[in-house]
């Protein structure tokens, strides 16, 4: 019989508990079901994750690390706002099996008060490369600026069937007119 590295452990077991997750709240997720339906046993698991709790960390942690590397990535770019929209929208529709299940589940609300977080600052220093936001309060600017990236968000996680190429692009470049029309209405009375 094979061996699977620790990578790959942790893996079936993080694949294991997410597939659960959408038949189950987290907390009647059992250990004990969890290795037998991976085929591991409670020690390897130990050796591994805390409790159930533990992998759901490690899950989030990766997808913010995996969005923070999106986010370097846009930053170096120089993207316009349509396409940072793309990059995101095509980052969470790429993911959508994984977030669907975390946002739906225990820890969806602060999962997505953290993405907000995350993505918004961004899209603020995109703004501010086009708008002069000074006459602004911060708040209002990033609320504007992300308006539009959010209205579509959940659609691209959680439509079925998923979107096609087509239908991401479109919400993207609607996104980016929403966010800039929000912004543009803000600044005007703001100046008045």
């Amino acid at each position: 019989m094979a061996r699977c590295g620790r990578g790959d452990v942790e893996e079936a077991i993080r694949g294991k508990t997410l597939e659960l997750m959408g038949q189950a709240p987290l907390h009647r997720i059992r250990v004990t079901r969890l290795c037998a339906e991976r085929g591991v046993n409670r020690s390897t698991f130990y050796d591994h994750f805390r409790d159930v709790y533990d992998i759901v960390d490690s899950v989030v942690r990766q997808l913010l690390q995996e969005l923070d590397a999106l986010s370097d990535r846009v930053r170096e770019g120089g993207l316009s706002e349509e396409e940072i929209c793309l990059a995101f929208l095509r980052f969470f529709f790429e993911r959508r099996a994984v977030a669907r299940v975390l946002l739906e589940s225990e820890v969806g609300i602060s999962l997505r008060r953290e993405l907000e977080t995350r993505t918004t600052s961004l899209f603020a220093e995109t703004a501010s490369r086009v708008y002069d936001l000074g006459s602004v309060g911060a708040g209002d600017a990033l609320r504007f600026v992300s308006a539009g990236f959010y209205r579509f968000y959940d659609d691209v996680i959680m439509d079925e069937p998923p979107l096609d190429e087509q239908g991401l692009r479109e919400r993207a470049s609607l996104g980016a007119r929403l966010s800039s029309a929000g912004l543009e209405r803000c600044l005007g009375s703001a100046g008045r």
